[in-house]
């Protein structure tokens, strides 16, 4: 059982009052990540994949295990729902399964490269590159065909995650940033949406081949990164076990400002800006058109910056994955935006 998310429960129970608890899922052991689309809620577990009724939430069955062969996989798996299908990604290989669960093909997928997602007749995915004069790899975005050849390169640069160091001499300290970029994509309706807040208030929006159809570029006031923020954070790794060592071998980086938004997430035929901006413990959403056109703002029940806990949007409800303080169990929770 993970341990980090026992020790937010005291942080985040008390914007609970704005959420519906909807069931215990004593079924699920890791809680990796959550789906929804029309009448399931998917719920990732390790090598398996549990599926809830979206209606009275009971839960309608699973799929997946550990193992090499058809439908197995190994180590933790990450699923992408899409209309007809679902997507499974796991160690070199990609799955495809029936909305149902059901076993329908499999690929084997070149080394190194991660999240490969079907966009039309091809694929976008992720890898790390190591550039000839850089010590450390940077994070390339590219669309490849059936035959998994590269076809077109939709980004190079660096990775969005804290956990990427600068230098590659162990023997000093390494920088560590501690608020994250947003760089990430989503296929929704044959097109690519490609987050990356190195560009501010920016979205990217490509077609199946690569070719860029629109950019979303956004004002907005920027967030100073507060003290207290800074302080909480390190407060929380100071809690870690073998902290002694490693505050020796770390700078924690934090920026000026926080990035224009933390997650985007499209659904609904809009786009969801998960930002950093916190109102009375809830996470401000910035909501526009796959267009970019503002439509409106929406409050997320909890404080996104805090990162412990797993959610998606679907018909403009929040679902969400907690662990209870009591006995480690997960419970579903629900709430309208």
């Amino acid at each position: 059982m993970k341990q980090w998310i026992p020790l937010l429960v005291w942080i985040i129970l008390p914007c609970l009052a704005f959420s519906k608890k909807a069931i215990d899922l004593p079924e699920v052991f890791w809680g990796g990540g959550i789906h929804v689309q029309e009448n399931c809620i998917y719920i990732t577990d390790g090598s398996k994949i549990h599926i809830h009724s979206s209606g009275d939430f009971t839960h309608t069955g699973q799929f997946g295990r550990e193992g090499e062969g058809p439908g197995e996989f190994r180590q933790n798996c990450e699923l992408t729902v899409m209309p007809d299908k679902l997507v499974v990604n796991s160690f070199r290989k990609v799955s495809y399964f029936s909305l149902e669960g059901g076993f329908l093909q499999e690929f084997r997928t070149p080394d190194g490269v991660l999240f490969m997602v079907p966009v039309g007749e091809h694929f976008v995915a992720t890898s790390a590159v190591v550039e000839s004069n850089q010590a450390i790899p940077v994070q390339s975005v590219d669309i490849y065909n059936r035959d998994f050849r590269v076809l077109k390169n939709l980004y190079r640069g660096p990775h969005g995650k804290g956990w990427l160091f600068y230098r590659s001499d162990a023997t000093k300290k390494q920088d560590r940033r501690m608020v994250d970029d947003c760089i990430s994509y989503q296929v929704y309706g044959n097109r690519i949406y490609f987050a990356d807040t190195q560009k501010g208030f920016y979205v990217g929006i490509f077609d199946s081949i690569g070719r860029k159809i629109h950019e979303i570029h956004r004002t907005y006031e920027p967030l100073k990164v507060s003290d207290a923020y800074r302080n909480e954070v390190m407060d929380r790794e100071k809690q870690n076990p073998g902290w002694e060592k490693v505050s020796k071998k770390w700078n924690f980086i934090f920026p000026e400002f926080f990035p224009a938004y933390s997650d985007l997430i499209v659904a609904d035929d809009k786009l969801y800006f998960v930002t950093y901006s916190v109102m009375d413990g809830r996470s401000e959403v910035w909501i526009t058109d796959l267009n970019g056109e503002w439509i409106g703002k929406a409050l997320l029940p909890l404080d996104h910056r805090q990162r412990k806990y797993q959610f998606t949007i679907c018909n403009d409800r929040a679902y969400y994955l907690l662990e209870s303080g009591e006995g480690g169990m997960f419970e579903l929770y629900v709430t309208d935006l």
